[in-house]
């Protein structure tokens, strides 16, 4: 394998893991699908639902930005969803050479260390 078909593959699985983080934050704006929300009482009235719900489409975002084109690889879901599939997407793109990735490929790095902020931020609220 060259080091482009590696570093394609590489974003391919960052972009994936960003996906299915996606899906963990629109389970988490549900509040019918999360399986925590009665016990909460969250009925996404408080805001939470939304910001849920805008961190899915970053996410996304970020995931197309990374590999535009690519079709969804099949990602085994992480036991710590969300925190664990921006970790993932993180160490994909450490793997890739600096010469061998795209140009910005810095600047997706720190989106996705940027959302993984975000989503701290998200949990410690109250």
């Amino acid at each position: 394998m060259d080091t482009a078909t590696f570093a394609s593959a590489l974003l391919d699985k960052a972009a994936s893991h960003l996906q299915a983080a996606a899906r963990h934050a629109e389970d988490l704006a549900d509040p019918n699908t999360h399986p925590d929300a009665d016990r909460h009482g969250d009925s996404g009235s408080d805001g939470t639902s939304a910001s849920w719900s805008a961190l899915a489409g970053q996410l996304r975002l970020v995931a197309a930005g990374l590999s535009p084109t690519a079709q969804t690889a099949p990602i085994t879901a992480r036991p710590f969803g969300i925190h664990d599939h921006l970790d993932a997407a993180l160490a994909s793109l450490e793997q890739i050479a600096p010469l061998d990735g795209p140009p910005d490929l810095q600047l997706w790095a720190w989106q996705v260390v940027d959302l993984r902020a975000a989503v701290n931020t998200m949990d410690d609220r109250p």
